[in-house]
């Protein structure tokens, strides 16, 4: 089939307008068929965290901080399962990996299946769209945003102009994350396409240190931050007028 730039330019369009703020898309067809649903392409679709919010992160966990992280998660499932409606309107197939599809995959005791981790993670799809690197931090760090970013994803066979060269990562000797994650879990390793999740950073660590920060707020999810704050390539964005 053809590739439809027309399509992608369309989608791109309506996306921002919706209020997303970076959308690519990426070639799977490398990766096992059960990871995307057996559909070829996976859409990107990035959305930025309000800076203002993000810049109070390194003093202590906030509120501020909390309310824009589920926001943004949120918005990201609307923004997705918008974007499936438009493709399958056009008689596409279209797969939303929306917060509920994740979580159930996730959840997922089939024995072929990796137990408590997406089958496809966001990042992975928009490593290879083109839209950042991988940072030490296990983000998704962009020239736009640094990694003050969230991710959707939307599995299609519809013919989009997909990328299949994921960046390589420019954290280089760089270990200030590293050095201001309060929970230790940052292994101050470079990221490469054969880099596993568990190489970049301790999970466990990670979440403890979440649930650590976040006691005085009385919330357990989404109230660190730290490594994002003070990536150097977020530092531009967050000082934006």
């Amino acid at each position: 089939m053809k590739i439809d730039h027309a399509l992608f330019d369309t989608l791109r369009t309506v996306m921002a307008e919706a209020g997303a703020s970076l959308v690519g898309c990426a070639d799977l067809t490398d990766l096992p068929d059960w990871t995307r649903s057996g559909l070829p392409v996976g859409v990107s679709i990035g959305l930025a965290l309000d800076p203002s919010a993000v810049a109070q992160v390194p003093e202590k966990a906030t509120m501020a901080y909390y309310n824009t992280y589920q926001k943004a998660n949120q918005r990201l499932d609307e923004l997705a399962l918008l974007a499936a409606d438009q493709l399958t309107r056009l008689g596409f197939q279209a797969v939303a990996l929306t917060m509920r599809l994740v979580s159930e995959q996730r959840e997922s005791q089939a024995a072929d299946r990796p137990s408590g981790r997406a089958w496809l993670p966001h990042k992975t799809v928009a490593t290879r769209a083109g839209l950042g690197w991988m940072g030490k931090n296990n983000l998704l760090i962009t020239p736009q945003f640094g990694s003050a970013i969230r991710f959707a994803t939307v599995l299609t066979d519809a013919p989009l102009p997909a990328n299949n060269e994921p960046a390589p990562c420019r954290c280089g000797d760089c270990r200030i994350c590293v050095d201001a994650c309060p929970g230790n879990a940052i292994k101050n390793t470079t990221w490469t396409l054969k880099t596993d999740r568990d190489d970049l950073f301790d999970p466990e660590a990670c979440r403890v240190a979440i649930e650590k920060r976040g006691q005085a707020l009385g919330i357990k999810n989404g109230a660190c931050g730290v490594c994002i704050a003070v990536c150097p390539y977020t530092g531009p964005y967050l000082e934006q007028p």
